[in-house]
């Protein structure tokens, strides 16, 4: 656990294969099946469970809707306000807090939140001095592939601008950021937990 501003927050990115009731979170590796997912599904980057330690699972966005919860008791999937928070204790101004796209670009936000390990080169500005501790998990799409491992990761939130979009958040590998924007649910993308 780390406390970042007003938040306690786990470290490690989410890598539960259980639902918190107990019951399973599909586990789709076929690149068929993910893509005509509208179920709750996450996968493992590159079907292969030793990335399971160091980069968790990749949720798609109907997991992180679905009312049987992601994260342990006590803890939720991270909020858009609950990003803003950890992004203004980490040098982004309030008035870029909403904005869509690269915010925090010239305070080095994203370098702020990544860990010097897990990343290729250049791993621009990255210093983790949040505590935060993004890894390059890459990210899986819509189609099933497989993309930008350890070269990007991105966490989606549970906040929901419509029925069919979740807020998420975008770190790379080569810029000093950290983008904001609304994408649909058929990713497969990290999930950080924070205390309620």
């Amino acid at each position: 656990m780390v406390t970042i501003g007003s938040q306690t927050w786990l470290v490690e990115n989410l890598k539960t294969t259980k639902f918190r009731d107990g019951s399973q979170v599909p586990l789709i590796t076929d690149q068929s099946a993910w893509a005509a997912l509208t179920t709750p599904g996450f996968c493992w980057y590159d079907n292969n469970t030793a990335n399971k330690s160091v980069y968790g699972g990749l949720y798609n966005g109907y997991a992180v809707r679905d009312s049987r919860g992601l994260c342990p008791t006590g803890w939720h999937v991270v909020t858009d306000a609950d990003f803003i928070d950890l992004e203004t204790s980490s040098g982004l101004l309030q008035s870029q807090a909403y904005f869509d796209g690269d915010r925090g670009v010239a305070g080095n936000v994203g370098g702020h939140l990544i860990s010097t390990q897990y990343w290729d080169a250049p791993n621009s500005g990255a210093d983790n001095s949040s505590g935060f501790t993004a890894i390059g998990t890459g990210y899986r799409r819509p189609t099933g592939e497989f993309n930008w491992f350890r070269l990007w990761t991105g966490y989606y939130t549970s906040t929901a601008p419509d029925a069919n979009h979740l807020i998420r958040r975008y770190i790379g590998y080569y810029f000093t950021g950290i983008s904001r924007s609304s994408y649909d649910l058929d990713y497969g993308y990290s999930i950080r937990c924070v205390k309620d």
